[in-house]
């Protein structure tokens, strides 16, 4: 388990001052396994831990300022899944749908639809026709 008391910047400070962040994949003992590196600290993650430590990350930037921006960076090259697996969940308690993605390196992610904008969803869906560049529904 990772301990959440132990910050990446506060190794970085301790360290160095521009401490750079290098991963290594090794297979130690037969299972694969992440050497992450920060300045002279390492750490050596397997795929439970490196899931956990993703999702205290994506827990941890929610809290932060500046807030993710609300589009989309034409310039910035994100890691894209081809046909991503996704599952949709009817929640009883919340009047909409919760749509899940499947990415293979960042895992599931939910995202909660309220039902107005489930119904946009699949008008656009049955519309059959090319969509622009950029579709919003929100």
């Amino acid at each position: 388990m990772l301990d959440p008391r132990v910050s990446v910047a506060e190794v970085a400070a301790a360290n160095e001052p521009s401490a750079e962040v290098e991963l290594e994949i090794v297979n130690p003992y037969g299972a694969n396994a992440l050497m992450l590196k920060l300045g002279t600290s390492r750490v050596l993650l397997d795929p439970a831990e490196i899931d956990e430590l993703i999702e205290a990350l994506g827990f941890a930037r929610a809290d932060l300022e500046p807030a993710v921006p609300a589009e989309v960076p034409r310039d910035h090259p994100f890691p894209i899944e081809t046909e991503p697996h996704w599952k949709i969940v009817v929640d009883p308690a919340f009047a909409g749908v919760v749509l899940f993605f499947r990415h293979s390196g960042l895992g599931w992610t939910g995202f909660a639809i309220p039902l107005a904008s489930a119904h946009r969803l699949l008008e656009i869906g049955e519309r059959r026709v090319s969509l622009p560049t950029s579709q919003s529904v929100n």
